[in-house]
């Protein structure tokens, strides 16, 4: 096995350089960092809010980078980005974490259309509330929900979309109400709703 940080640059080139030293092709590539910083933005430590970028961004590019190549020269290859259903709306109290999640659906998005013809595949899964040891990693208090989805329903999800090549996949049909929410209804009204959900969490998290 191999262990490594992928929030921290030496992590990221060390698990690199053991693919490369191995000569290991990757058929298949899942970038899925589960972390973010919750509170306000002014509020939260900078440090915090960089390390989560180079996590969900620089990660996700210099491994994605790393093995794009071999898959496109063997004509085969999947990549699976994780995003967030927040990666289409925005999310008051969490915005570095949805802003990263929007760089992945538009990075997504272009990349794929890139890789059109040359039998590589890249899918974009947005899950919403998933049970998972997520929230207790980013410092909020662990509370089910109705609106909580059991994570292997998520994974089977996910690998049914990777492995049918599709777009995307937005799993449950809450999260995709939530995406049609998102389109339908005004910024202003929408935005408002999900600024005070995420405040309560933000409360929870201090008591």
């Amino acid at each position: 096995g191999f262990v490594a940080d992928m929030a921290e640059p030496d992590g990221v080139d060390a698990l690199v350089a053991r693919l490369n030293e191995e000569s290991i092709i990757a058929s298949v590539l899942v970038n899925n960092a589960g972390v973010t910083v919750h509170g306000p933005f002014a509020e939260t430590e900078l440090a915090l809010e960089l390390r989560l970028v180079r996590l969900q961004i620089d990660a996700m590019l210099t491994l994605t980078k790393s093995v794009l190549p071999a898959m496109i020269a063997r004509g085969s290859g999947r990549v699976m980005n994780v995003g967030s259903i927040y990666g289409f709306a925005g999310a008051p109290y969490q915005a570095t974490y949805a802003a990263t999640k929007a760089f992945l659906l538009g990075f997504t998005r272009s990349l794929r259309v890139e890789l059109e013809g040359s039998g590589v595949s890249v899918t974009l899964v947005s899950p919403g509330l998933t049970r998972s040891r997520f929230r207790s990693r980013s410092g909020l208090p662990d509370r089910e929900s109705s609106f909580m989805m059991d994570p292997d329903v998520v994974a089977r999800k996910a690998c049914e979309a990777i492995f049918a090549g599709r777009r995307g996949n937005v799993p449950g049909l809450r999260n995709r109400l939530f995406l049609l929410a998102t389109k339908v209804f005004p910024e202003r009204w929408f935005m408002g709703i999900l600024s005070r959900v995420n405040a309560r969490r933000r409360l929870g998290a201090k008591s």
